[in-house]
């Protein structure tokens, strides 16, 4: 993966030495080296990076993951997962000489054919290169990297052979490498590339984000305020139970939210739990906590389930209020698929935006509450919110065309003559969507469209009602914390109350200030008040106000119409 893709003119190539090049030395002994230039500016090396520039800890100069790791990374364990999880798609929806028994109608690509219809040459393209492929992640590390595994799952052996082409055409003698500065380069020829479709983390969508879209901090509070949030997650003896507990633990178990993370990547990288908390599958020996028993599955389900509440509540609002746009991206290589009289039915008007042609595969690497959202969205019903996301959790959603549309029963069933399975880890749900038959695999993708496209939208609603939840577009941001916080301060009216508060206050100090600085003295707000004196400058040059002069703030004295500078 290259972020941008490399420019052709900027990829160095080794080839045969134009002998018209008079900028190589005739008496070179290295006749190999002189056999051959180089395409660019340079010779391509390898970069080493060493965090070792920081070595007194005791003056707190120091690296603290010295570049080995980062916070979020995907773990080993992570990488064996995603990559099975390729494989499993691999033989499920690819045909080849791994599994040519594949129908060919349930077959994405059928690599047997003998059409060669995605060899990448004449004119045609591989299955990992577009318009066959379309992949959409986040600019997170390990949803990136999730979704790179799990493309090595599915198409690893055929970049290999690419790989393997691009070797043999280099040294062969049959294979004619035109060089960059020329009009047509075979395709064939180029690196194995895959095209990872993202955004700016603190912009995207692939997951709930209040900064684009502050409404979601009212339907949180909205959902932490009712009745059944607050007997469940704050009134109930097993809640009491747990946040004391927390507090006990202290440390990273600070949050209720956060004690699931510190957990799970605790224990599925071998590291030391808390003894109170180190009893997962295992017996405990009869020996019980003031607590009880099965605290790590009780501390896990207390840290999750007040936000999969969240995520269901009010018919799943907070979900799809969330997600409305994502769904608008997945919609976008659903669509184009459908027929057209479906597709001028759901998107007559044109507002979602079809990727044309599109793309057999889609994939959208995300995190698990990404994936407990779409869940919540497609109704109560797919989803109880008892239970989080696995790790490498899979949904799958597949599209099919009905082909036997001569009876009368199952054009009743699936009118459209097209239909859609859902998938998730493995389990076949479809049957759970409302308006979906209880008794086949298989729904009318118009159940699909009409609960989707209720709120699937990018004109979002995002405007909150609670000043305090009033965030800044990114467009409006600075590039200082200092002008940060000013900007933030004009973002609401209790903001900008206080600094019209501040800015009166000031003026009233500096007018006092000033007052001294020129008289000496601090003035007399009862005299002035009750007129019993008269303020006037300039008492060194023994000037007095008498009967019938008039003092005045600016230095001067006023007597008969005329004027004094005093």
């Amino acid at each position: 993966m290259t972020s941008p893709p490399a420019e052709p003119e900027i990829s160095f190539i080794e080839r045969p030495r134009d002998p018209s090049n008079t900028n190589v030395a005739a008496d070179d002994d290295d006749d190999e080296t002189n056999s051959l230039e180089l395409d660019g500016l340079g010779a391509m090396f390898l970069y080493e990076k060493r965090y070792d520039a920081l070595q007194n800890p005791t003056s707190n100069l120091k690296n603290e993951l010295n570049g080995t790791c980062q916070n979020g990374q995907l773990l080993l364990r992570g990488y064996a997962q995603e990559l099975h999880n390729g494989q499993m798609l691999r033989s499920t929806y690819i045909r080849g000489e791994r599994n040519p028994h594949l129908s060919e109608h349930l077959a994405l690509f059928d690599l047997t054919s003998s059409e060669d219809l995605y060899s990448g040459h004449n004119g045609t393209r591989r299955p990992y290169e577009a318009p066959h492929l379309y992949v959409r992640s986040d600019d997170e590390q390990r949803t990136i990297m999730s979704g790179q595994v799990l493309l090595r799952g599915i198409f690893g052996d055929l970049v290999q052979k690419h790989w393997d082409e691009i070797s043999k055409g280099a040294v062969g003698d049959d294979v004619v490498v035109t060089d960059f500065g020329g009009t047509e380069q075979d395709d064939s020829m180029m690196d194995p590339t895959i095209v990872v479709h993202t955004a700016d983390k603190w912009q995207d969508i692939v997951d709930p984000n209040a900064n684009v879209c502050p409404r979601l901090k009212d339907l949180e509070k909205e959902a932490e305020a009712s009745k059944e949030f607050a007997k469940k997650f704050l009134h109930s003896e097993e809640s009491r139970m747990m946040r004391k507990l927390l507090s006990e633990l202290g440390g990273d178990f600070g949050r209720w939210d956060d004690s699931q993370d510190c957990m799970m990547t605790a224990i599925c990288n071998d590291l030391d739990l808390p003894n109170l908390l180190d009893d997962y599958g295992r017996d405990t020996g009869g020996k019980e906590s003031p607590y009880g028993k099965n605290l790590f599955r009780r501390m896990n389900d207390f840290s999750y389930q007040p936000y999969n509440y969240m995520l269901r509540y009010n018919d799943a609002a907070y979900s799809k209020l969330a997600f409305a746009p994502l769904w608008v991206e997945m919609l976008s290589n659903i669509l184009p698929h459908l027929r057209p009289e479906i597709q001028k039915q759901y998107n007559n008007m044109g507002k979602i935006k079809t990727n044309d042609p599109p793309p057999k595969l889609a994939i959208f690497s995300g995190h698990d509450t990404t994936l407990l959202a779409i869940l919540a969205t497609l109704g109560e019903e797919m989803w109880d919110g008892e239970d989080w996301a696995p790790y490498a959790s899979l949904m799958v959603i597949e599209l099919h065309d009905i082909i036997d549309s001569s009876s009368a029963e199952v054009v009743k069933v699936y009118p459209s003559g097209q239909a859609f399975r859902l998938v998730y880890n493995g389990d076949i749900i479809t049957t759970k969507m409302r308006g979906c038959p209880i008794d086949s695999e298989l729904c009318d993708v118009t159940i699909l469209l009409n609960r989707v496209l209720s709120f699937a939208t990018e004109y979002r609603d995002c405007e909150s009602t609670d000043d305090s939840n009033a965030i800044l577009n990114v467009d409006t941001l600075s590039k200082s914390p200092v002008d940060d916080a000013i900007m933030a301060l004009f973002a609401t009216w209790k903001g900008i109350c206080v600094f019209l508060f501040t800015v009166l206050v000031s003026g009233c100090i500096g007018c006092v200030i000033t007052f001294v600085m020129l008289t000496g003295r601090f003035p007399n707000f009862w005299s002035c008040s009750k007129r019993r004196s008269s303020l006037r400058y300039g008492e060194a040059a023994g000037d007095e106000l008498n009967a019938g002069e008039v003092g005045t703030s600016y230095g001067t004295t006023t007597r008969n119409k005329d004027v004094r500078i005093t």
